[in-house]
């Protein structure tokens, strides 16, 4: 039984409200309703693109594919050739795959993309 509590007055009026809230089927179109009205992203965009980013982590290098690490490397183009390398051998065939390594003014820059669909 869902009930907002934080307009509650008294224990009484909560249970009279208690006794003639909506059953849990409405809730949730109730919720599904309220959440319609937030700005539309698809949730399976992030899904779409597999991202494989060179990173400096205690003065060694590695390479993060989604919160997976290989490494460390000792220097950012081992790394990002390896990134590269990792891309091919571990990218799912049915995304697309981002190579980002940072660039000497330490902005994160697109070094290959790979695209397999």
């Amino acid at each position: 039984m869902a009930t907002c509590l934080r307009n509650r007055k008294s224990g009484a009026s909560l249970r009279a409200r208690a006794k003639h809230a909506a059953p849990l089927a409405d809730t949730r179109t109730r919720n599904r309703t309220a959440r319609s009205k937030c700005p539309s992203i698809d949730p399976r965009a992030d899904l779409r693109t597999n991202w494989f980013i060179v990173v400096q982590a205690n003065g060694k290098w590695w390479v993060d594919n989604e919160g997976h690490a290989f490494g460390p490397f000792l220097t950012r183009e081992v790394a990002a050739l390896e990134a590269v390398d990792y891309a091919r051998k571990l990218g799912d065939p049915n995304r697309r795959s981002l190579v980002y390594w940072p660039a000497d003014d330490g902005k994160m820059k697109l070094m290959r993309e790979l695209s397999e669909i």
